[in-house]
């Protein structure tokens, strides 16, 4: 798992710009790829901003049959400085026909990131079209570090017997005279519907269960995975609570988990 910690509380501001014929569709903050939905956005300076996006009305090439484009992607600090670029060609083959691409957008911040709103464009070019490129701004604000819960990797579906797997860290623990925290972990799995537990929880206390090795002086950072098996379809909240009893702080983490039938599909 990266050791870039999470976002901070981002407040998710997505300004579309018209006049193109491709278009930037379905904007969607998650957990990783195919990760569940984001909608708890409060995070510290440090982790990756993970969006998945569509880009639709891309023409093909009559001769190769590829769609062929490029995404630039430009941050900007609070003061509209750019402070990174990045740009993607990009030449395939829609195997599925239609127009459409799916795409995705990862911002790295440091740990040390200024507090403030940043803004990220997004621009896309048809190759092919040779129009007017599509353009987007996301906006995300960055607080002042404190205990999260960060660095979610999370799938959003799953299929039964599947071993599946939730990644993230625990960030900004208050230490004691001995560098040693007090934190008290939960996992529970929750009945989308009724809200109720379907399984006995999982829990992890720290110093008590931290790995052999770890020196939380010098990184301030715990990385945590929770499998679980995948037992039978259905949809589902995954849970995470967790409680720094010498900073007196909480931090919770919860997300959907849908278990697909495939007898069903």
């Amino acid at each position: 798992m990266s050791k870039w910690y999470c976002i901070a509380l981002f407040t998710l501001c997505i300004l579309p710009r018209t006049g193109a014929a491709v278009e930037i569709k379905n904007v969607r903050p998650g957990y990783g790829p195919v990760g569940a939905v984001r909608t708890d956005t409060s995070c510290v300076p440090g982790d990756v901003l993970f969006m998945t996006y569509d880009i639709d009305g891309l023409k093909t090439d009559a001769k190769t049959g590829k769609v062929s484009y490029v995404i630039n992607l430009e941050v900007f600090d609070p003061a509209g400085k750019s402070i990174s670029k990045d740009e993607t060609p990009n030449d395939t083959v829609p195997h599925l026909g239609g127009s459409r691409m799916p795409a995705d957008l990862r911002i790295g911040t440091i740990p040390t990131q200024a507090p403030g709103k940043y803004k990220v464009r997004l621009t896309v070019t048809d190759r092919v079209a040779k129009d007017k490129p599509a353009v987007q701004d996301v906006t995300f604000d960055i607080v002042p570090p404190k205990f999260a819960i960060i660095g979610v990797l999370a799938s959003g579906v799953g299929i039964p017997a599947q071993n599946y797997a939730s990644e993230f860290a625990l960030v900004n623990m208050k230490l004691d005279a001995k560098n040693k925290c007090e934190v008290d972990i939960t996992m529970q799995v929750l009945d989308a519907a009724t809200k109720k537990p379907v399984m006995t929880p999982i829990v992890q206390n720290f110093p008590k269960d931290l790995p052999e090795g770890t020196d939380l002086a010098k990184e301030n950072f715990l990385p945590m995975r929770f499998p679980l098996i995948l037992n039978r379809p259905g949809r589902f909240i995954i849970e995470v609570n967790a409680q720094d009893k010498l900073g007196k702080t909480n931090a919770q983490l919860r997300f959907p988990l849908t278990v697909l039938d495939l007898n069903s599909l």
